[in-house]
């Protein structure tokens, strides 16, 4: 979510493909299994 906040927000983009990019970014960087988790 809080990736997609950005996109939603400040971009107006539907949130199934701010959920879309969101999870595509987190895949890059190697945290897709942590998108369930709560920011620390």
């Amino acid at each position: 979510e809080n990736v997609m906040e950005g996109l939603v927000t400040v971009q107006k983009m539907d949130k199934g493909k701010a959920y879309e990019k969101s999870m595509a970014c987190l895949k890059r960087v190697g945290l897709e299994d942590r998108v369930n988790y709560y920011p620390s």
